[in-house]
């Protein structure tokens, strides 16, 4: 079983690659594999970011809700309501 942050990390590569879609499987997965507080919040947030960067605005925001409603006290979840409000936007989602 590979480590989480490893898988996180393998996600980080390919968006450096501009693999998209492959980070954002490995951020899934990453933040699956291992559910916690600390770090399933990171390497969610980091895949709605990817799907933002694909202009799937309605996964980013299933993600950025998710975020929010499961993770509400972690750090990535403190501004989130920006974040949910930019993909509805950019998404034209109600």
């Amino acid at each position: 079983m590979i480590a989480p942050v490893a898988l996180g990390a393998i996600g980080d590569a390919n968006m450096e690659l501009n693999k998209v879609d492959e980070a954002v499987k490995f951020y899934l997965k990453a933040a699956e594999q291992s559910s916690n507080s600390f770090t399933t919040p990171i390497y969610l947030k980091k895949s709605a970011f990817a799907y933002e960067q694909n202009a799937n605005y309605t996964e980013a925001l299933a993600i950025y809700e998710r975020l929010k409603n499961e993770y509400s006290k972690s750090t990535e979840a403190r501004e989130i309501d920006k974040y949910i409000a930019r993909v509805k936007t950019l998404g034209n989602i109600d």
